[in-house]
Parts: structure tokens; C-alpha cells; sequence
């Protein structure tokens, strides 16, 4: 189907311009999102670790994560929501954990992951900056 721009009038200057129709869906289908980074996308799949079910369970978490990194859900949850036992999600778990792509730690008292900071973001620049210059003290010291 050949493309042709079509005229239209410029709602607030009058103008007849030229443009080309596109769709565009009322509601998009994906709310929520993060910011990730690319070269460590590629890292990941150079890895040759990271199989299917570690890669399966990295997305689960990634689409489970919350702000300043925080992922809330019990490795029973992961189990449950892609179809694999809980000794395959541990291995995985485990994996990710010994590769520094997911931390293990407390939040509120309780355990929790947190996704390293290298991969992804989700929250505001200024709390990345915050975390990056935390991270940097704890280095120093």
C-alpha cells in the first residue's frame, strides 16, 4: 500500500500543510516502565549463562520491578506465574544473585531483591544520582 501525505489544516496558524495519517490506539496496552541500559542489554546476551529460564525469570522481575529498584515478590510468586518448579527459579534466582544483576536486600525488615542499578531504572534521575553517590561513599570508605 503506497504512503501519500495528505493535506490537513493547521488547527491554530490556518496553514494547509502536508502530513500522513497514522493510528494511533486511545489507551496504550503497557503502562509502566523503566529506564533501561543498553549496553548492559547487551552484556546480558553475550552471557551465555543466562539461558531460557534465568532470561525467563530476569523479565519476570523486570516486570515486577518498583520504584528505586525494589522488587516485592516471593520466589513461590515467580514459580507460579511461568510455569517452572521451585527448584528451577532458585537456580535461577541464585544465578542472577552470583552475576550482581539482582541484589538480595532487607526492606522493612524483610528480604527482598533489588535490581542492580547498572541494568535498569525505575524512579526519577535525581534518586539514581542519589543511589549512584551512596554507592560511591560506601565504595570509599
Amino acid at each position: 500500500m503506497a504512503r501519500k501525505p495528505v493535506d490537513f489544516i493547521h488547527p491554530d496558524t490556518g496553514e494547509v500543510q502536508q502530513g500522513y495519517i497514522v493510528w494511533v490506539p486511545d489507551k496504550p496496552k503497557f503502562q509502566g516502565f523503566f529506564m533501561g541500559f543498553q549496553q548492559a542489554f547487551i552484556a546480558l546476551a553475550q552471557d551465555r549463562e543466562i539461558t531460557t529460564q534465568p532470561s525467563r525469570v530476569l523479565h519476570y522481575l523486570l516486570g515486577n520491578l518498583d520504584f528505586d529498584n525494589w522488587i516485592h515478590i516471593s520466589q513461590k510468586e515467580i514459580g507460579e506465574a511461568l510455569g517452572l518448579d521451585k527448584g528451577s527459579v532458585s537456580k535461577a534466582v541464585s544465578l542472577l544473585k552470583r552475576k550482581g544483576i539482582i541484589l538480595e536486600a532487607p526492606y522493612k525488615g524483610v528480604r527482598c531483591y533489588k535490581l542492580n542499578h547498572f541494568y535498569g531504572w525505575k524512579g526519577s534521575v535525581t534518586s539514581l544520582k542519589k543511589q549512584e553517590r551512596k554507592l560511591k561513599l560506601v565504595k570509599s570508605e
